[in-house]
């Protein structure tokens, strides 16, 4: 056997190991000579070269033919194709399909779900904002009028307070009383007011 023959049986046994087909490096190594389709002998004698290939012994590939049987479902006997332990069929495919497309209506379910319930508080904590706003626009239209009723009746006291501390201030002034005069008989009248002058008109009589 050639080293590049050599190469692809160890190269195809621990792909075999490392998919799991083979537990364990001699299953891996008798799968690998099974696949290729070399002689049992020229084979395992060829693989005793290769460090790697140490585990596998003669008596193994002699003494289990049978396994052969057992696993010919997982592998070809075409030297140009590799092992693939579990094709996965259409129906688990479509099975893989259907769960991620629940999985994701369940995932976008619980989003609006959520989505929703944060709406509604929000909307609540808006409702309880505006009647509060509503409170407070209220008590601030009522308190100008409350302000304006205050300074009247604080002035309508003071107002009497104010005239009684002005009132000592005042000077007292004594009004003149004008002496009595004239005759009983004739009044308070004067001379002026009984004149001849302002009783008879000495004019020229207009025609």
């Amino acid at each position: 056997m050639d080293i590049e023959r050599l190469k692809k049986l160890n190269s195809l046994a621990g792909e075999l190991k490392h998919q799991g087909i083979a537990h364990n490096h001699e299953d891996a190594a008798f799968l690998a000579v099974t696949m290729v389709g070399e002689e049992g002998e020229q084979c395992l004698s060829d693989m005793h070269i290769n460090e790697d290939q140490s585990l596998v012994m003669r008596e193994f590939i002699k003494d289990k033919p049978a396994k052969a049987e057992v696993l010919k479902p997982f592998v070809s006997v075409s030297s140009e194709q590799q092992i693939i332990a579990e094709q996965p069929t259409a129906s688990a495919v479509s099975m893989n399909k259907d769960e991620i497309k629940a999985e994701m209506e369940n995932v976008l379910q619980n989003f609006a779900n959520a989505l929703v319930q944060e709406f509604t508080a929000l909307q609540q904590t808006v409702q309880q904002q505006n009647a509060q706003l509503i409170q407070l626009m209220e008590e601030l239209h009522a308190l100008p009028l409350q302000k304006q009723q205050q300074p009247t009746m604080v002035v309508q006291e003071q107002v009497p307070v104010q005239r009684t501390l002005q009132q000592p201030t005042q000077p007292v002034q004594s009004t003149p009383v004008a002496p009595a005069a004239g005759n009983p008989r004739t009044g308070t009248f004067a001379t002026e007011d009984v004149s001849i002058e302002k009783m008879f008109y000495f004019g020229s009589k207009k025609s």
